[in-house]
């Protein structure tokens, strides 16, 4: 019998600015189809937009679930299609969470790395996007906000295991007005985006990061 595949998905609750995060809402219903597809177990979360909590309760996560696959979603409000993240910087912007707190340091982990890359297969990702017409785009800027410090804390979490981790932002508004993403689109680029990570070979892929290892 196959194995099954894990797979973790996350989204975000409302933060300064954002009252409705719509990454919850993707991640829920994400996550609901995603249990339709064959040899796969998914667990999700809506996160808090809270620096203590946050990238605390995504290492925490892995560690229970030890999934093939964490894949974490959240908004920006410069995107303008499905932003693939390539790169987490252990760097924090001094900006409010939803509690009013800020960080307590400029950094993540004072004992990190400077940086690291997405193990996901980031290209593989984006063409199977474009084939299927939905907009999409890479990027090696998460921001200095919980987005970034929670794909940090996914692929900290993660180094070692071959587990493919990565980060995906939305535009804020998912309405569909002026064109734009629609809440159906997102999760079907969601979707798509799983069985990239779940049929592709990292180290095959071009334009994607390499991981250290593969699954066993």
């Amino acid at each position: 019998m196959s194995q099954i595949q894990r797979i973790l998905l996350t989204g975000f609750g409302a933060f300064p600015g954002v009252p409705e995060n719509v990454s919850g809402a993707v991640v829920t219903e994400l996550a609901r189809a995603a249990r339709e597809l064959q040899g796969v177990a998914v667990r999700h979360e809506v996160l808090p937009v809270d620096w203590r909590v946050a990238p605390r309760q995504v290492a925490e996560l892995i560690a229970a679930e030890r999934p093939h696959v964490a894949l974490h979603f959240g908004v920006s409000s410069r995107a303008q299609s499905i932003v693939v993240e390539t790169l987490a910087k252990n760097h924090c912007a001094s900006s409010a969470d939803v509690c009013g707190a800020l960080p307590t340091a400029e950094w993540l982990d004072k004992a990190g790395a400077a940086s690291l890359r997405s193990t996901f297969p980031a290209g593989a990702i984006l063409r199977r996007l474009e084939e299927r017409g939905l907009p999409a785009e890479l990027s090696e800027d998460a921001g200095a906000y919980l987005c970034n410090a929670v794909l940090y804390a996914s692929l900290s979490a993660c180094a070692g295991s071959g587990a493919r981790s990565g980060f995906i932002h939305l535009p804020v508004d998912l309405s569909g007005s002026n064109g734009g993403l629609t809440l159906e689109a997102a999760v079907s680029g969601g979707l798509e985006i799983l069985h990239a990570c779940l049929e592709t070979d990292p180290l095959a892929a071009p334009g994607c990061s390499r991981p250290d290892h593969t699954f066993s």
